[in-house]
């Protein structure tokens, strides 16, 4: 049965490695977005694209070393390194949503429009 991936590290240049909430993670990175379109003649359907912008979510753990007002960040090269050693970075990222702490979690989601894989 094949592994599945799943986040294990955020890294944030200006805060360092995020001691994230193992399992908590989803990740969609940039992709183009099809929608079909039906027509009476089969030679006039198509589709449209649009770009969708990468996204991460993940629950980070309360810890001395991170400021909640540390994860308001913008325009940074966040890294996201998957458990099966697949690494991606979306540039420029910026956080979309207010961080809310919580029972000793924070939620933060991240926005970027492009994403790759870099490793």
């Amino acid at each position: 049965m094949a592994k599945l991936d799943y986040v294990k590290r955020v890294n944030v240049p200006s805060v360092g490695q995020l001691p994230i909430k193992e399992g908590s993670g989803s990740f969609k990175p940039a992709a183009v977005q099809r929608e079909d379109h039906d027509a009476e003649d089969p030679t006039d359907s198509g589709y449209t694209e649009k770009n969708v912008k990468a996204e991460l979510k993940v629950t980070v753990l309360s810890d001395p070393r991170v400021n909640i007002e540390d994860l308001n960040i913008q325009d940074e090269n966040v890294t996201i390194g998957l458990d099966s050693g697949k690494e991606y970075m979306m540039p420029a990222a910026v956080s979309t949503e207010p961080v809310e702490l919580s029972k000793g979690e924070m939620s933060l989601t991240l926005s970027s429009s492009t994403s790759e894989r870099i490793s």
